[in-house]
């Protein structure tokens, strides 16, 4: 009576040596990364490489753009996203399907999705400017996972927002990419608003040749009552390897009406100013 709960026990113990043999063959991928926020853009203690030009047709200066988001990040509107937490190593891929979590004051949460898999990298041939003083965590940068198949470029969406006031959205973001040893190129920056497919603001520039020669900052601020939707990093390179990193990807928001109370508050300006002018 025993022999067929013995051979029972036996096919479930191949089954899962099969079913776990199958998961180990998979590339190390993870569902989600989590980052932290700073105040502080560019540090210059941990990692002392820092920001070497600023892009044409930038919004804001990076001087700016370091005071806007210090005092953002102090009242819970947004901070500095360095890359550089503990446990997120080369090894890790983290697929597209899965966004980049950044928690931060009063339970906000801004989940950012990217077009392409990817990871948090301790450069060989690219110089991060920002780090934690942690040997194992800092400092690090993001970049496209795959040598061969996601040298396009990659796209950041800032997909969702939780946990803040009502309308509140990204309305203004600033990034730097990393120049590398042995390559460069030109590249574009497409910035996109309100859900749209078509960039609205778009950005050219030519990245020079070496690590930490000229690591390059791009910002961009939304039009009023607007948001950011997020950006797209698309390399002018035409063969091999043509990745760049990023560090410090930071960002402000602000409540944004909806559209549609943004139009009726126009209509009705417009009707209060028709009525003033039919008085007698």
């Amino acid at each position: 009576m025993q022999a067929p709960a013995t051979r029972s026990s036996w096919h479930s113990s191949l089954l899962m040596g099969v079913v776990f043999g199958l998961f180990s063959a998979l590339p190390h991928t993870v569902c989600a990364a989590t980052v932290a926020l700073s105040s502080v853009y560019d540090e210059n203690v941990n990692a002392t490489n820092t920001v070497d030009a600023q892009a044409p047709g930038n919004s804001l200066s990076l001087a700016q753009f370091k005071t806007d988001v210090a005092a953002a990040f102090s009242v819970g509107a947004g901070g500095v996203i360095g890359f550089d937490t503990a446990g997120n190593t080369n090894a890790v891929i983290y697929p597209s399907t899965e966004g980049v979590v950044a928690s931060y004051v009063s339970g906000r949460q801004l989940t950012i999705e990217s077009s392409v898999p990817y990871n948090f990298r301790h450069f060989s041939s690219i110089f991060s400017i920002s780090g934690n003083g942690d040997p194992v965590a800092g400092s690090k940068g993001m970049a496209p996972a795959d040598t061969v198949t996601n040298t396009g470029g990659m796209r950041l969406n800032f997909a969702s927002l939780t946990g803040g006031a009502p309308g509140e959205a990204v309305t203004t973001a600033g990034f730097t990419l990393l120049s590398r040893n042995g390559f460069g190129q030109s590249v574009t920056v497409n910035w996109f608003i309100d859900g749209l497919l078509s960039p609205y603001h778009v950005q050219t520039d030519d990245i020079a040749i070496n690590a930490g020669a000229d690591d390059t900052f791009f910002s961009f601020v939304a039009p009023e009552n607007r948001y950011v939707t997020g950006f797209e990093i698309l390399y002018g390179g035409t063969s091999g390897d043509r990745r760049y990193g990023i560090d410090d990807l930071g960002f402000i928001t602000s409540s944004v009406p909806e559209p549609s109370r943004v139009l009726l508050l126009g209509l009705g300006i417009s009707c209060l100013g028709l009525r003033r002018r039919r008085r007698p």
